[in-house]
């Protein structure tokens, strides 16, 4: 994820990102945190060359501001009603305004947005399958607005399928 033509993060398995101010000529390793040591990194959004979010195979989110030196778990479960198995990606459009796709053991997908910088979050949407069918979830996000975003996702029997959200 790249906020600028210079600045940006690459995420990897096992809890590493990689950051570079320099437009790819120099990369530095940034350790996530410590609880999520065994964890694949889903989703990386920043906000600007110190403050991002991560979002993990465990269902956790995270936030930085000191460009990672220290990461700050934000919760989500309490907000949306239900256990999360994993969050697939994330996006911010500001500081506040921000969306994620997550996982529930129940195999169904769901997009969750918050409006003050993860504090708390709410369902936007679930998804648009029917529910009976295995599903992959809503994978890969991109938010156009505070009431539209695009992902994708589908059914372990169907091709994936692009789907917009718009309230």
């Amino acid at each position: 994820t790249f906020k600028t033509a210079m600045g940006g993060w690459v995420g990897c398995a096992t809890n590493i990102m990689f950051k570079t101010a320099n437009g790819v000529a120099t990369w530095s390793a940034v350790a996530g945190p410590g609880a999520e040591a065994a964890a694949t990194v889903l989703g990386i959004s920043l906000i600007d060359e110190n403050r991002a979010w991560i979002c993990y195979s465990t269902g956790n989110i995270y936030y930085t501001n000191d460009g990672g030196a220290t990461w700050t778990e934000r919760l989500i479960d309490p907000y949306v009603g239900a256990t999360v198995s994993r969050v697939n990606d994330i996006q911010f459009m500001d500081e506040y305004i921000g969306f994620a796709s997550v996982y529930y053991p129940t195999r169904i997908g769901a997009l969750i947005r918050t409006f003050d910088g993860g504090a708390t979050w709410e369902k936007y949407a679930t998804t648009v399958f029917d529910n009976t069918a295995p599903l992959y979830g809503l994978r890969s996000l991109s938010v156009c607005n505070e009431n539209k975003a695009y992902a994708c996702g589908g059914l372990q029997t169907a091709l994936s399928s692009i789907i917009k959200f718009e309230a």
